[in-house]
């Protein structure tokens, strides 16, 4: 979209997965639907050594992989954004590990929601082009 205004909302978001299986889709290692359990080689090949690890006293290891700050605020748009927003800690995967199988991921990152209204320019690939007015929830 050009021309455009709107808000989006930045919140630190967490995301849970019981028994998570093997994603094969991008850079992605963890998905919720599928059957193939990933093992502790599979995380070591995707993702390296993790930030910590910890023995648990049930047995499961507990390793945390930390990545890019995660934030909060909103970020209104009057043509151009304009970010109100402010870090409030770290990205990170959490994996419990239990005989070299992930039984539990949570994954802790920024989501953000909002709408954006204006006018849209068309790609001209599907034989329209020029511009049109609209809004969109993002």
């Amino acid at each position: 979209m050009s021309s455009c205004v709107g808000i989006v909302a930045l919140n630190p978001g967490t995301e849970k997965y019981e028994n998570p299986v093997r994603s094969y889709t991008g850079n992605w290692l963890i998905a919720h639907n599928g059957n193939t359990p990933i093992k502790k080689i599979d995380v070591i090949l995707r993702w390296g050594e993790p930030s910590s690890k910890e023995e648990l006293s049930d047995g499961t290891e507990k390793w945390v992989f930390k990545s890019g700050v995660r934030f909060l605020g909103l970020i209104p748009f009057v043509i151009i954004p304009i970010p109100l927003i402010v870090p409030v800690g770290k990205n990170s995967w959490t994996l419990i590990l239990k005989d070299g199988v992930v039984i539990y991921a949570e994954h802790k990152n920024t989501s953000g929601k909002g709408f954006i209204c204006g006018l849209s320019v068309k790609d001209g690939l599907s034989g329209d082009s020029g511009k049109s007015p609209g809004c969109e929830v993002i």
